[in-house]
């Protein structure tokens, strides 16, 4: 069993303004065996120096996978990916992209967090 590298094709502080679109991109490169799933959740975020409860991630709906192949090493690669519409609820809200693998006790989160620039 290989784990997956995980990597998020955003910064980790992205600027948008509001009503653009941006497409948002998670992959999971050189993992064996095929099967993985992948969830994007959005949260309120929370910044670690406070201790405050963090509400409870939502599951986005709307994310799709991409492009899933297999490397010269017979490993597996794919993508998943959704459309963020800035909106102002949404400014500084965390996305997280979640990937769970058989090789993997527990899943690999990267994130990044959503700020709307003012016009």
């Amino acid at each position: 069993k290989i784990p997956p590298r995980v990597s998020l094709k955003v910064e980790p502080l992205l600027s948008m303004q509001e009503g653009e679109e941006q497409r948002i991109v998670c992959e999971a490169k050189g993992y064996y065996p095929l099967d993985v799933e992948i969830r994007w959740y959005k949260q309120k975020a929370v910044l670690s120096n406070q201790r405050v409860v963090t509400p409870l991630p939502k599951q986005l709906s709307h994310s799709m996978l991409s492009g899933q192949k297999v490397n010269r090493d017979g490993t597996y690669s794919v993508s998943a990916f959704f459309y963020l519409q800035a909106s102002l609820g949404d400014s500084g809200k965390q996305f997280t992209c979640s990937v769970f693998h058989q090789s993997l006790s527990e899943p690999i989160k990267e994130s990044f967090i959503l700020r709307n620039r003012c016009v």
